[in-house]
């Protein structure tokens, strides 16, 4: 039946007709309009291509598409002329949202990370594809009920993904900002995930304090690391909504992060644990000499999987 309805066009024009003109009987009272999923993905395609590249478009057209409206790329490719309801309200606010370059990720409220749901808000840095790779391989080296400290840890993302692919283990994070930390623990909460968060400074010696000597097997940190001469070359969607004090760091010390948890790691690290960290790709060779010159002297570089230097592990004799 359906696929004699979807190959005879006049039927499907009749039924179309008759399912537009039941919600616009209804719109007066719910500000409805109809149109086919098609039209609504062109839609955010168009208000998206006003600010993204043609590729990073396509990409935020359908993530809203799925996400808000419950249309797949399937859908949209293979049923595209499906009548959809839409709240003409809602969905002008999401074109304004967009037009104004606010991160899709923050339009939904939550984007995924390792196969989680990871909840955002203004305030609390989107958690990046790459970051995974960071995950994975820590994960890949840590054993049945490793001890790990997440330091700087935003929505709990690295934290809670690490907590549930590895056995046993003993999750801490820690952040300066108390709506990261909110944001982080309803994430664990909803991931029943096992961390324990608490609110600390980096550079503040006594917050490292807490811990006893050689309390973790690996500390891991995704510090703020561009430069604020950078800050330019980004897009306006990160530039003008995520918070700034998660992404930029002073030109002439753009390494601090790296260095105080590196020299906390000389006492919190068990003989043998790891430090491992999200770095900034022109970075690389600034890090590797920081880390051995903080008496790391087993330094490991590694590229994601678009080649660039963006994770460094060491290890601690």
């Amino acid at each position: 039946m359906t696929r004699k309805l979807i190959n005879n066009p006049e039927r499907l024009t009749r039924n179309k007709k008759l399912r537009c003109e039941t919600v616009s009987h209804l719109s007066f009272l719910y500000n409805f309009a109809c149109m086919t999923r098609r039209t609504l993905f062109d839609t955010l395609l168009g208000a998206a291509s006003q600010v993204y590249d043609p590729r990073e478009a396509r990409a935020v057209a359908l993530l809203l598409a799925e996400r808000l409206y419950g249309i797949s790329r399937a859908q949209i490719a293979f049923e595209p002329y499906a009548i959809v309801a839409c709240d003409t309200d809602m969905l002008g606010g999401i074109l304004r949202e967009i037009a104004a370059g606010r991160p899709a990720q923050y339009i939904v409220g939550y984007t995924e990370f390792c196969g989680l749901r990871i909840d955002v808000r203004e305030g609390v840095l989107i958690p990046r594809p790459e970051t995974e790779e960071l995950v994975e391989w820590m994960a890949s080296e840590a054993g049945p009920g490793a001890t790990i400290f997440d330091a700087g840890t935003g929505s709990g993302a690295i934290a809670i993904a690490l907590a549930t692919r590895i056995a046993d283990s003993h999750v801490h994070a820690m952040d300066i900002s108390p709506a990261a930390l909110e944001t982080a623990a309803a994430n664990a909460r909803r991931n029943d995930a096992q961390v324990r968060f608490t609110q600390g400074d980096i550079f503040d010696g006594k917050t490292w304090e807490r811990w006893p000597p050689a309390t973790f097997d690996i500390i891991v940190s995704n510090p703020p690391y561009i430069p604020q001469a950078a800050a330019p070359t980004l897009h306006c969607n990160v530039a003008r909504h995520e918070p700034p004090a998660a992404l930029f760091v002073p030109n002439n010390d753009p390494l601090l992060f790296y260095r105080a948890i590196a020299r906390a790691g000389h006492t919190l690290l068990k003989t043998g644990g790891l430090l491992f960290f999200e770095i900034y790709e022109l970075f690389a060779p600034q890090m590797e000499a920081l880390l051995e010159a903080e008496g790391y002297p087993d330094v490991m570089v590694r590229r994601d999987i678009n080649g660039r230097e963006r994770m460094i592990k060491a290890t601690k004799r």
